[in-house]
C-alpha cells in the first residue's frame, strides 16, 4: 500500500523534481547479465498493479 502511495506522490511531481527524475532515469531497460533478474522498485510496482 505505501508503494502504490509513493507512486502517485512521484506521478503528481514536477518533472523537473529530483525524485521525478531519479525514476525517468530508472525506468529505461538495460542490458542485464545472466542469471537470475534483480527484483527492482520497478518491477515490485509492476506487480502490485498486476495484483490489484
Amino acid at each position: 500500500m505505501r508503494r502504490m502511495k509513493w507512486v502517485g506522490y512521484l506521478i503528481r511531481l514536477p518533472a523537473e523534481s529530483p525524485a521525478r527524475q531519479a525514476l525517468q532515469e530508472s525506468l529505461p531497460p538495460t542490458r542485464r547479465s545472466r542469471g537470475r533478474p534483480i527484483t527492482t522498485w520497478c518491477s515490485r510496482v509492476n506487480n502490485d498493479l498486476k495484483n490489484h
